[in-house]
Parts: C-alpha cells; sequence; structure tokens
C-alpha cells in the first residue's frame, strides 16, 4: 500500500515539475516559480522519505538546468553549473532532507487489515505519541552540535570546562567532579550532579526526566541511567519517564543498568553489568540481571537514619509510601508533599509518593444535571479541569513548567502510575507502612463521593496504616457517609 503510494507521488511529481519547466520555458519567470519546483521534493519527502525527496531535487535542478541552459560562451556555461549545483541543487536537497525530521513522518504500526511484517497479526494504525514540546527538541539539537564541537573532543583533563558547558545547558554540577568526555548525556537540563563525583567513560545518562547523582558517587564506565522507556501495553508505545536518584558516596559500577524510577540508596554498590529494577537499598551490595541482595555493608555513619545491629550488621529501613495530592498546581498542594517526604526521610524511612491520578479527579468525572446550584458548581469545577490546557497555553505554561521541574527534581514517585482501587490493590509494591495526608483527601464531592482508596482500603494486612493531617474540605457532610 505504502509503496504504490510512493509510486504514484513520485510520478505526480515528475509531471508537476515538467509542466512547472514548461511554464518557466515559455514565460520566462524562473524566479516567481522556483517555489513550486519545490512543492513535489515536499511532498515527496512527506510520502516516501528523504530518497525520493532528493529524487525530485535532481530532476527539478536538472529541468532548470535545461531550460535557462544559455548560448553564450563557455564562462557563462561554467557560472549556470555553478549555480545550479552549488546552490540550487544543494538547497533543494537540504529541503529534501530536513523534511525527513518533520513531525507528520513519525512511525505508524500497519494499516488496519495490512499483516505486520514480523508477526503476520493485523493491526489498526496507531500513530507514535511524544509528548515532548517543540522546545525540547531545539535545545537538543543545540546541545548535540555543543557536545560534538566543544565537549566530546576535549582533552581528559579539562573536567572544569566540561562541566561548565553543562552548566550552560542548564544542568547542576557541583565542585571538582570528573566528567569523561566520552560519555552522553540527554538533555543536560534535566541532570544534577553533586560534588566530587566521577562520570567515567561511556555512560550514557538517559535524561528525559530527573536523574540525580548525589554527592561522592562514581558511575563506572559503560554505565546506563535510563530515566524513560514505553508504555508496550498500549499500541501507540507512548513515552514514558520518571526520575532515576543515586544517593551520596554509591557506586555504581561498569555496564550497569538502572531503569526508570529507581533510588540507589546512600553507600549503596550495583555490580558490574548488573540490571536494576527495583530501588536498592542503602549499604547493600545488588548484582545480577535482575539485581538481587548480595549481601550489606559496614557503615560508619548513622546521620543516614540506618539502624546498626548488636553484631555490626545494618538493618533494613522502613519502607513508606504516600498517598495524597500531588498533582495540583498551587503552593499549599505540592508543599504539604514534600514537607510530609522530607520529615519521614528524617525519621530513617525509604519514601515513595504512590502516582495516584484517577480520572474523575483530574478531569472531573462526570456532568450532572444543571438543576441546583450545587450541581451547577459542579459542573463549573469539572469544565475548568477539562479546560485546564487552554488555560495553561494562555497564561499558566511557566507556572506549569515550575510545577513540572519542582516534581520531578524533589518529589519521589513510585515507577507506575495508578488509575483505579484495583490497581492499587494489585500492582502496588508491597510497603512496610502506608500514609494518606494531608490536604482535602477526605473530602466527598458531590460528583463522585468517597474514595475508598484515600482511607487505604487497599496493600497487606500486616502494612502499618498512618493518617496524617487529613482533612474534609466541607462544612457539611452528607448523611450516608
Amino acid at each position: 500500500m505504502k509503496n504504490r503510494l510512493t509510486i504514484s507521488v513520485l510520478a505526480a511529481g515528475v509531471v508537476s515539475i515538467l509542466a512547472i519547466g514548461w511554464l518557466d520555458y515559455i514565460t520566462g519567470r524562473e524566479v516567481s516559480l522556483s517555489f513550486f519546483y519545490l512543492l513535489p521534493i515536499i511532498v515527496a519527502t512527506i510520502t516516501g522519505g528523504r530518497r525520493s525527496g532528493a529524487a525530485m531535487a535532481v530532476l527539478s535542478t536538472a529541468t532548470q538546468t535545461i531550460i535557462n541552459w544559455p548560448s553564450g560562451n563557455l564562462a557563462t556555461h561554467s557560472m549556470l553549473l555553478v549555480w545550479n549545483i552549488g546552490i540550487r541543487l544543494c538547497s533543494f536537497l537540504t529541503v529534501a532532507y530536513l523534511g525527513g525530521w518533520l513531525p507528520w513522518r513519525n512511525a505508524t504500526v500497519p494499516q488496519k487489515g495490512e499483516k505486520s511484517p514480523r508477526s503476520g497479526s493485523t493491526h489498526e494504525t496507531v500513530p507514535y505519541k511524544n509528548l515532548l514540546p517543540p522546545s525540547n527538541k531545539v535545545g537538543r539539537l543545540l546541545w548535540t552540535i555543543a557536545w560534538g564541537l566543544l565537549f566530546r573532543p576535549t582533552p581528559m583533563f579539562l573536567h572544569a570546562w566540561r562541566a561548565f558547558l553543562l552548566r550552560c545547558f542548564g544542568a547542576h554540577v557541583g565542585r571538582k567532579c570528573a566528567i569523561d568526555p566520552s560519555c552522553r548525556i540527554w538533555a543536560p537540563w534535566n541532570l544534577e550532579i553533586g560534588d566530587d563525583c566521577q562520570v567515567d567513560a561511556h555512560v550514557d545518562c538517559y535524561s528525559v526526566a530527573r536523574i540525580t547523582v548525589e554527592d561522592r558517587t562514581i558511575i563506572g564506565q559503560g554505565a546506563y541511567l535510563c530515566s524513560a522507556s514505553h508504555d508496550f501495553t498500549d499500541p501507540a508505545f507512548p513515552l514514558t519517564h520518571a526520575p532515576i536518584r543515586v544517593g551520596p558516596d554509591a557506586w555504581v559500577a561498569a555496564r550497569a543498568f538502572i531503569r526508570p524510577g529507581i533510588v540507589v540508596g546512600r553507600g549503596a554498590m550495583v555490580g558490574v553489568c548488573a540490571v536494576v529494577t527495583r530501588d536498592v537499598e542503602p549499604w547493600t551490595v545488588v548484582a545480577g540481571n535482575p539485581a538481587r541482595l548480595v549481601k550489606r555493608r559496614n557503615a560508619e555513619e548513622s546521620k543516614d537514619g540506618l539502624v546498626r545491629e548488636t553484631d555490626g550488621t545494618i538493618g533494613r529501613r522502613v519502607k513508606a509510601s504516600i498517598l495524597t495530592f500531588h498533582w495540583a498546581e498551587n503552593y499549599g498542594a505540592i508543599l504539604q508533599v514534600y514537607a510530609l517526604q522530607t520529615a519521614l526521610e528524617r525519621i530513617g524511612c525509604d519514601v515513595k509518593i504512590i502516582d495516584y491520578q484517577p480520572d474523575y479527579l483530574m478531569n472531573g468525572g462526570r456532568w450532572l444535571w444543571p438543576v441546583s446550584r450545587r450541581n451547577l458548581y459542579a459542573d463549573a469545577g469539572i469544565l475548568l479541569l477539562r479546560t485546564k490546557w487552554i488555560r495553561s497555553l494562555v497564561t499558566g505554561r511557566k507556572r506549569h513548567l515550575r510545577f513540572e521541574d519542582f516534581r520531578a527534581r524533589y518529589l519521589r514517585f513510585t515507577a507506575r502510575k495508578y488509575q483505579t482501587l484495583q490497581e492499587l490493590r494489585e500492582r502496588l509494591p508491597v510497603f512496610d507502612m502506608l500514609v494518606c495526608g494531608s490536604d482535602q483527601i477526605w473530602n466527598p464531592p458531590l460528583r463522585f463521593g468517597v474514595d475508598p482508596a484515600f482511607y487505604l482500603t487497599f496493600g497487606p494486612r500486616t502494612c502499618r496504616r498512618v493518617s496524617f493531617a487529613p482533612s474534609f474540605g466541607s462544612a457539611t457532610i452528607d448523611p450516608d457517609y
């Protein structure tokens, strides 16, 4: 199907170029018709790729050269050839090459009823979804140029220069950091490196989400810190991402792989070629595929909340999870969850914020018949939620990006997003303690009533449940509740 379309477009392009060339010949309006020579090139690039566009570019240049061939001397002929081959052909080829990067060239799965070349199954056409803004792509293009010209060719000892260059592109790089010139960083503005860190040769930081490497940490040769992946359960394979944090005094050995959403604890060591699929506890050694606990390390410090046993070993920190409102873009909502996370960490807990985003809270739930003032008020709230993207484009783009940056930098979420209570019951990892609060998590709005998830009706019976400063947010409560 695609080959037929490409052949048809190429044939139409050839006819169009010859027709434009005939008009050029009889009218002599070479300059005014130059834009029309570009149209077949652009169309061929969109449908058939860069090779088809390049073929149309060569044909357009040849047509213009033949039609406008002068009858003068050798010098005139030479100037025309230089103009057509050196300027016009190069310009047309550039258009064809750049056209291959345009967003409508996204990959798609086979058409409905068409068999996949590998599996032989049939699928509906679903375009690839990349939600990253155009500014991200422009920034990465500029960084790629700077990396190739100013970062990669530098001598090994110029660590200060490479740190300066990363800071120019938005990275946070601490003091006395040794960063190898061969390491690859996808987006420097999503990278944070503490003091006295070492990033060895051929390290790959795929920083779609925030990657944080804390003080005195070593990232070994060829390690891959991957903060993004694709949702394979969706035919469109949308991009998913979660931040990675490597704690202080840790060591990620050569060719280790760190998946999105992982936290490597303080003083932990990730073995050679290990594939880390779960959080690594502080002062432990993990290795293998998937990485498993090998042993625990002895530590002299106790400031990080570690429990020292009588035999000199290190006890496990309590795994705690927080369930609250973390997505609202107001300072109270975002700071209350950060404060609770910080308080739990200070008493020695490993903390994760459950990324619970039910549809009724994100998009407002179902509409109500406007038969009362309460229903009208509820529908107004739904309207505000469902048009928030319009408001963010008009007035709140910078505000939205600041909140997103704060979440990525300071809040530690579960790797998976949960939208229903059933998903929390079936797919949530095991925690030692569940904490609900604070904010209006027990508010029973008219649109959807009480959400049992915020009363921690999930998790094993042995898990400890704690509420911290929850509120109802309403002066009256329905007698049913």
